[in-house]
């Protein structure tokens, strides 16, 4: 079986005098949570229920997901006919290959996905972003997965699927990670989360992966861990005019900044770092295989699927640096990484009507050289655009290589010279008392981790988890 990341997305709240802020993952399906349907769907479903302690039922759970039992799954246990829905809709394979397709998908997330309780910030995936995400090594695409309306043929929903190697308590696991849940808001009284989980469920299973990873901002069962959103504001000024922040009433707009301006970055540094290249690949799989074995969950990475993430293609979606000691740049002791995702939003300006045939470009008032490739990135897009970096997988020599803490302060360092308006983490891969040394906000809002028919044997603290949801 497989699951979906639904979120209650909580409200990105500007900072108050020094709080944090906070986003969940995946836009919520909420109405479907709260609805008789969605209470009588996620009790069936193969996981540890709320109000049931973890290790009462560890390792693959029963597809019923009730009885703790262990799943014969065998081809005669796969359904092969596609979940039941609607007559009015019908599900599609969703080809990102094709440009009329990935428009379409695009357009769904950047008017419907993610966004807080008043609609003003909603996280911002460009194609190039899309594409990244869904075509990681090994992908399929009848993971991809539509619902149209038959009358017009419009894309409402969709769900993808990418297929994942994670480590859990060492045993690695083939399982899939379930992202880009996402409906219309006008179908989303209809119930109809429950059936695209139901359909990928179905096309999991009958390629025999059972198990799935899924984050969310809501409670749909017993997490198997609870983490907190942290923010780094890089350019407090911005983050202000587009009220991601509000100005502490006991500081001025120049203490603030003066606050959260870096260090010269020779005083904090110790190891030199450059941007890694494909030479780096082996010393830098190393090291993320040799650095994830003390987390109780973590991916398993492949060098292909690291070049894929770390060094992709495509420019301006991911940056990652090497540490090397200053007298022997060949020698890679540690990497960190983060990425792009900005949010969109209306705030900070008094007029935008966009129509809906003509897109405006973002309005951006800092036309620099860095930032030009980046926004052309982000296509097109009525409103403005707060540029976000989150903090990636990061890994180090435990002996030799750069501590945790002056990895993280090398990402702020190199996040604030392209020009990002923040860094984003949450605490987990990481120790959350650094982020708070390094100035990071703590944000409102929790992330709830899920593996879908598989118990753990109790909850993990963030420090116990080795992956990045994307």
């Amino acid at each position: 079986g497989c699951c979906c990341q639904v979120s209650d997305f909580p409200c990105f709240q500007r900072v108050r005098g020094g709080g944090g802020s906070g986003t969940g993952r995946d836009q919520g399906i909420v109405e479907e949570r709260r609805d008789a349907k969605g209470r009588k769907f996620w009790p069936t479903q193969p996981m540890v229920q709320l109000g049931e302690e973890l290790g009462s039922k560890v390792g693959p759970l029963d597809r019923q997901g009730n009885d703790g039992g262990r799943t014969n799954n065998t081809a005669s246990t796969k359904p092969s006919l596609p979940a039941k829905v609607p007559p009015e809709f019908y599900f599609s394979n969703l080809n990102l290959d094709d440009h009329n397709q990935l428009h379409e998908v695009y357009n769904l997330l950047r008017e419907h996905y993610v966004a807080d309780k008043d609609g003003q910030f909603r996280f911002y995936y460009s194609k190039n972003m899309l594409k990244w995400a869904a075509f990681v090594p090994g992908y399929r695409p009848n993971w991809f997965v539509g619902l149209r309306k038959r009358e017009s043929n419009e894309l409402v929903g969709c769900i993808l699927a990418t297929p994942s190697s994670l480590a859990v308590n060492g045993s690695i696991i083939q399982m899939a990670t379930i992202n880009f849940l996402n409906l219309r808001l006008d179908v989303r009284s209809k119930s109809l989360a429950p059936v695209l989980i139901q359909e990928i469920t179905r096309r999991l299973n009958s390629e025999g992966i059972y198990q799935a990873f899924f984050t969310s901002g809501a409670l749909v069962a017993k997490p198997l861990a609870i983490t907190r959103y942290y923010h780094r504001p890089l350019n407090w000024q911005r983050c202000l005019e587009l009220q991601f922040v509000a100005q502490p009433r006991n500081q001025t707009v120049e203490e603030v900044a003066k606050m959260l301006r870096l260090n010269p970055m020779k005083s904090k540094l110790k190891f030199h770092y450059r941007p890694m290249t494909e030479e780096d690949l082996k010393q830098v799989h190393e090291l993320w295989t040799g650095a994830s074995k003390r987390y109780k969950l973590h991916s398993v990475f492949t060098e292909e699927m690291l070049r894929h993430l770390l060094i992709p293609s495509t420019e301006d979606l991911v940056w990652t640096y090497v540490a090397t000691p200053p007298r022997d740049v060949s020698k890679v002791v540690g990497f960190t990484s983060f990425y792009a995702l900005p949010m969109r939003t209306q705030a900070g300006q008094r007029d935008i009507r966009g129509d809906a045939k003509t897109e405006q470009t973002p309005t951006c008032p800092r036309q620099l050289p860095q930032l030009q490739n980046r926004q052309a990135v982000y296509e097109t897009s009525t409103g403005r655009l707060l540029d976000i970096a989150h903090l990636f997988y990061h890994a180090s020599d435990e002996k030799r290589g750069p501590g945790q803490r002056e990895l993280v302060q090398a990402a702020v360092h190199f996040a604030q010279s392209k020009k990002f308006d923040v860094l984003n983490s949450h605490a987990a891969l990481v120790d959350p008392n650094i982020l708070v040394q390094e100035r990071f906000l703590r944000g409102d809002a929790d992330l709830n981790w899920y593996l879908f028919n598989y118990g753990m044997p109790r909850q993990l603290h963030g420090l116990e988890i080795g992956i990045v949801a994307i």
